[in-house]
């Protein structure tokens, strides 16, 4: 019993659907150079999961398309996390797992022989049925205990089955808020489907009004990464890079996919940007002997290492100085210089007060003066001037002038100019 195979390209394909909507076959290959055969495949597994109310078909003259039709009012659970829940399995899985489970269940502390007598099948010896055994043990749902010399074999205890009636819906009801806000949501959801099968009475408290599904997709790697941070541990994964292909026959370039190797890494924080909605992985990369970022969507096939940082504290303290001015997750490298901006702004303080509110509050560590009576001054240092550009955009209409050491905002005055221009 294994989880489904090539997650990775099936977690890019979702990741279309759900961010751009509308996508063809072609489109799929075009934007990431996965073959025809494949997304049919992966277009079939995603109809079978998702709720088929949610999954939809659109057929022009040329294309199928397939997008998700989502009332994010109306929902209460993360209607992708299902795509954790497929199983891909083989008929000897189901043959030998629910067999020794079924043993399990009926006969504890049963060894090896006597699991092998009850299934008799004359044409599987006791070797594949003990590796069987074990990859239940690994799954976490057999344990095994000795008695002298013969391991003996039980179902593992579950830790729900000692709970109350109301011990359960409180953690159904906690789990029913926190797997939509917090980080890794699938394991949330995964206790409520469990809190439903003893009977507990679901009842939708909670409403939504920003629910970002599209993080569940990167669930299965952030799990690995944030292990490896509690162990202080390396850490191995590919990161998908884009790389530009000129084509003979055409003029402009097309961009295909790409994965690097990340032979060692160690992970340290995790960092998010609540203006374009990413998600960073920040931490020392021992390749370029510095530390790196990588957005975490662009992370796959993550292993952990048995090798354990021993500097881990050390390490943890320089990366602290780095981000000490940082706007969300640039690096203050050993060649850069903090770079200052200046903002001027028009703000009718007793009219407008909220908008100073919001300035000091979403400001960080930048100091706000007033010049006169509707202009103030807002400074600030940071590491990189470009991540800001998301959030002065949200004041425009109110800037008079935006200038910084390194002239990285001079486009932004450029496009509200050119902008201004076109109603002259």
């Amino acid at each position: 019993m294994q989880l489904l195979k090539d997650i990775s390209e099936l977690r890019d394909i979702l990741r279309l659907y759900t961010l751009y909507g509308y996508f063809s076959r072609e489109d799929v290959v075009n934007r990431n150079g996965i073959k025809l055969p494949t997304i049919d495949k992966y277009n079939r597994v995603i109809q079978n999961l998702l709720d088929g109310n949610k999954v939809k078909t659109y057929i022009s003259e040329r294309n199928k398309y397939l997008y998700f039709k989502i009332n994010y009012v109306d929902e209460t659970d993360n209607p992708l996390f299902t795509i954790w829940q497929g199983k891909k399995v083989m008929i000897s899985d189901i043959r030998f797992h629910f067999a020794i489970i079924d043993i399990l269940s009926k006969t504890p502390r049963s060894d090896l022989i006597n699991i092998v007598e009850k299934i008799n099948l004359p044409d599987y010896d006791s070797n594949t049925i003990r590796l069987r055994v074990k990859s239940l043990i690994n799954l976490g749902v057999v344990r095994s205990e000795e008695d002298g010399t013969i391991l003996r074999y039980s179902l593992e205890e579950s830790f729900f089955h000692n709970l109350c009636k109301e011990s359960l819906s409180e953690l159904d009801t906690t789990c029913a808020f926190f797997q939509n806000v917090l980080h890794i949501g699938v394991l949330g959801n995964l206790v409520r489907r469990k809190t439903a099968l003893l009977g507990v009475n679901q009842t939708e408290t909670f409403m939504f009004k920003h629910l970002h599904i599209a993080h569940t997709y990167d669930d299965e790697q952030l799990l690995l990464l944030f292990q490896a941070m509690h162990d202080k541990r390396w850490v191995s994964f590919e990161v998908q890079t884009a790389l530009e292909r000129r084509d003979l026959e055409q003029t402009t370039a097309k961009k295909h996919l790409k994965l690097r190797k990340i032979n060692k890494f160690l992970p340290m924080r995790l960092i998010t940007d609540h203006w374009q909605g990413r998600r960073y992985i920040t931490g020392f990369d021992v390749t370029q002997n510095r530390y790196w970022t990588y957005r975490l969507d662009k992370i796959f096939r993550t292993t952990l290492s048995k090798e354990l940082c021993q500097e881990y504290l050390e390490k943890s303290g320089e990366l602290e100085v780095h981000l000490r001015k940082s706007w969300c997750v640039s690096l203050l490298g050993a060649k850069r210089r903090l770079e200052k901006l200046i903002l001027h702004l028009k703000i009718d303080p007793k009219k407008e007060g909220y908008v100073l509110e919001r300035l000091s509050a979403e400001g960080k560590w930048g100091s706000i003066t007033q010049i006169d009576q509707t202009t103030f001054k807002y400074e600030i240092e940071v590491n990189d001037v470009l991540e800001m550009i998301p959030w002065l955009r949200t004041f425009t209409g109110r800037i008079l002038s935006v200038e910084d050491t390194r002239k990285k905002t001079a486009k932004l005055m450029t496009n509200w100019q050119e902008a201004l221009n076109m109603y002259e």
